[in-house]
């Protein structure tokens, strides 16, 4: 049956016009992975800038419990609900976090809403959630997607008077949080970390003027990463335009 496949063969110059294409593309593609990489690393630096190592806090910000810092906080259904592949709301876990962000896999599974108002938590705008089991320490914000949480999705509401989600965020991305979770956790194959750790996990508190500076700075610096990923999008479509004109 291969051997019987027809392939379309285009003259030789047009198939070396076609990879220089390609090839220009690959070369722009790996500019934007280096402008996202460049990004990551200011802010990482900018965050030990502002803040210091908080694994050994230089700088002496006091220590608040999150649990101090949250209105609820809690975690998602021990157990399978009951699947609904019609349902209009998805049954999330750790893996679905990713970069802020609640991820729809293709294997999300989906409930109805009869089994979402059953385990439903009271989740707002100012919600986080923290992957505690298996990989943990992925996080994302709610922004009022239709969702069930399972069990190793922590969340908490955050009391923004007093903490700021960004600042929240990358602590949490932050080694600081990954050492506590690795002294805190259990289990030798699947690691989790509990609700109560969760709770105890001392976060060290700049005054809220000095967070909200570095949330404006982080917005600052993810504009300039978009701008250059525009530029470089715009570099690739004058690439090809360039090369189908010859």
């Amino acid at each position: 049956m291969v051997r019987d496949v027809d392939v379309p063969l285009p003259p030789i110059e047009e198939q070396i016009r076609i990879a220089d294409i390609l090839d220009k593309a690959d070369e722009i593609k790996k500019n934007c992975a280096k402008t996202s990489e460049i990004r990551d690393e200011i802010i990482r630096s900018t965050f030990l800038d502002i803040f210091g190592d908080l694994n050994i806090n230089p700088k002496g910000w006091k220590l608040v419990l999150l649990n101090d810092l949250v209105d609820k906080l809690g975690d998602g259904i021990h157990g399978t609900p009951v699947y609904d592949e019609n349902g209009d709301y998805f049954f999330i876990n750790g893996t679905n976090l990713r970069d802020k962000k609640i991820k729809i896999l293709e294997n999300t599974k989906r409930v109805n809403e009869l089994e979402y108002l059953k385990h439903k938590k009271d989740l707002n705008a100012s919600t986080m959630f923290v992957s505690i089991n298996g990989t943990v320490g992925n996080v994302a914000y709610y922004n009022g997607e239709p969702v069930m949480l399972g069990k190793s999705v922590c969340y908490f509401n955050v009391k923004e008077s007093e903490v700021s989600k960004t600042y929240l965020y990358y602590l949490i991305k932050n080694n600081y949080f990954t050492n506590y979770a690795r002294g805190n956790s259990t289990g030798s194959t699947i690691r989790n970390l509990s609700l109560k750790a969760m709770r105890n996990f001392p976060i060290p508190l700049p005054p809220i003027n000095i967070q909200n500076e570095f949330e404006i700075l982080i917005q600052n610096i993810s504009e300039m990463g978009i701008n250059l990923s525009i530029q470089n999008t715009e570099l690739l479509s004058e690439s090809i335009t360039q090369s189908l004109i010859g």
